[in-house]
């Protein structure tokens, strides 16, 4: 029989994000020949690449449904057009229609991206029979915070003026900031652009 532990630790220092230590230690026991349990914890970090941070900005023009179009099918004012909820809050008048669904949009890096952070949590076994054959199961849990990435326009523009008629479902000030409209309700500049876009978090168990 064996039991061996590692352990591991990286620190590293930037001069845009700080200082910062991630460890990992992982555990292998075989109490028989051919039969193995394994265990180990992570932590992980990521820092926005050169790109993602200061690549120049550009124009695109995207096919898009603004929620303030009273033409476009997630509408979220009255039936005769007359706006509600952020739409009316952002001046766009009543009947308004995008009369081209190709919006400007904004894309490219961002120097306010932050880092990834992460941990992963391993559990798994392997089996090695003297006939030959062999079985295997994990079990993995992975949480990561702040993942780098964009967050896409239609769902700002969702995010931002919400659903319904009264736009009180998903309504989300922060994506508001990332649009500019004019005084006529047109959209002259929605950013989507590199940014810390949420938390992601995933488990499961592979067999075979």
């Amino acid at each position: 029989s064996m039991l061996s532990f590692t352990a591991a630790t990286r620190f590293s220092d930037y001069d845009t994000f700080g200082d910062t230590t991630n460890s990992k230690v992982a555990m292998l026991l075989s109490p028989v020949e051919g039969l193995n349990f394994r265990a180990s914890f992570s932590e992980g970090f990521r820092a926005p690449s050169i790109g993602a941070l200061y690549s120049g900005n550009a124009d695109s023009f995207p096919t898009l449904q603004d929620p303030c179009d009273a033409s476009s099918a997630n509408f979220t004012g009255a039936a005769d057009g007359t706006q509600a909820g952020t739409c009316a809050a952002d001046g766009v008048p009543t009947g308004f229609l995008q009369p081209n669904d190709q919006i400007r949009i904004t894309v490219g890096g961002n120097p306010l991206t932050q880092p990834e952070e992460s941990e992963s949590l391993n559990f798994g076994m392997t089996y090695q029979s003297p006939m030959g054959w062999n079985i295997f199961a994990d079990y993995y849990d992975v949480e990561v915070v702040e993942l780098i990435g964009s967050i896409g326009a239609q769902l700002i523009l969702n995010g931002c003026y919400g659903t319904g008629p009264d736009q009180t479902v998903g309504t989300n000030p922060f994506y508001c900031t990332l649009i500019d409209r004019n005084a006529s309700g047109f959209v002259t500049d929605l950013r989507n652009t590199t940014n810390n876009v949420g938390n992601l978090v995933t488990s499961g168990v592979e067999v075979g």
